[in-house]
């Protein structure tokens, strides 16, 4: 029995790069879906003034 095991290859390698993919792509959703959520709450006054200037810079313009 430990002679099949050893014998196996081991799929590893492929499975970690599959889930890295995905979790850089649930990344880069998670910070779109942050952005878009900053903008909407920016344009209902709901932000500190940082973060509108922050926002503003990412945009190209000047929020008030």
């Amino acid at each position: 029995m430990a002679k099949k095991a050893a014998a196996r290859p081991a799929k590893k390698k492929v499975a970690s790069q599959a889930s890295a993919f995905v979790s850089e792509k649930a990344a880069a959703a998670s910070q779109r879906q942050r952005a878009q959520n900053t903008r909407s709450k920016a344009v209902m006054g709901h932000t500190s003034a940082s973060t509108k200037r922050n926002q503003a810079k990412r945009d190209g313009g000047k929020k008030k």
